[in-house]
């Protein structure tokens, strides 16, 4: 193959990837003692249309979920709950009055005196439990399913939190433990 075809070959490979291939244009040069530039492929670009609606996106399923069991009692457990890391504890206190405290990686659950990492507040329903405001975070309210059976307090987010860290930090498996 001359160089010239191979030159052809070459520029025409990226855009057989993107649609088909240009048709390339040949150049005829005359032989002189000069050296001549070669001739490249002049692709024939034919406009494609661009949508004009926005691309369907479609979501991942959510994995099925096992419903927490029945709480022992219709009523909220309020206290301080604990969650261990392998060195510290997180630690939330759940309010009569409807406020609750977080405490993040305190090396005692003991936090007396300390100031939360976020406080906010909470109303109950039955089992359900909405997180109505976290003070210093942007977060709408979210609604979790609890469960209590008398020393492990669970929750599960009911329909959709669009607070990660909050659903993380709530979310089941994750439970918190009742200290005494």
């Amino acid at each position: 193959m001359s160089i010239l075809g191979v030159l052809l070959c070459l520029s025409a490979e990226p855009l057989a990837s993107c649609g088909p291939a240009p048709t390339p244009t040949v150049v005829a040069v005359a032989p002189t003692g000069t050296p001549v530039p070669s001739a490249t492929a002049t692709p024939a670009w034919t406009p494609t249309s661009i949508p004009t609606a926005a691309p369907t996106v479609t979501s991942m399923p959510t994995p099925p979920r096992t419903p927490l069991p029945p709480p022992i009692s219709p009523d909220f457990p309020t206290g301080t709950f604990l969650h261990k890391h392998p060195v510290t504890f997180c630690v939330f206190q759940f309010n009569e009055d409807g406020t609750w405290a977080f405490f993040w990686k305190v090396v005692s659950v003991d936090v007396s005196g300390r100031e939360p990492y976020l406080r906010g507040t909470y109303i109950i329903d039955g089992n359900l439990y909405t997180e109505t405001s976290i003070n210093g975070v942007d977060c709408p309210p979210a609604t979790y399913a609890w469960a209590y059976d008398g020393q492990t307090l669970a929750f599960q987010v009911v329909g959709e939190d669009t607070c990660a860290d909050r659903q993380q930090t709530y979310e089941s498996p994750l439970q918190w433990t009742k200290v005494e």
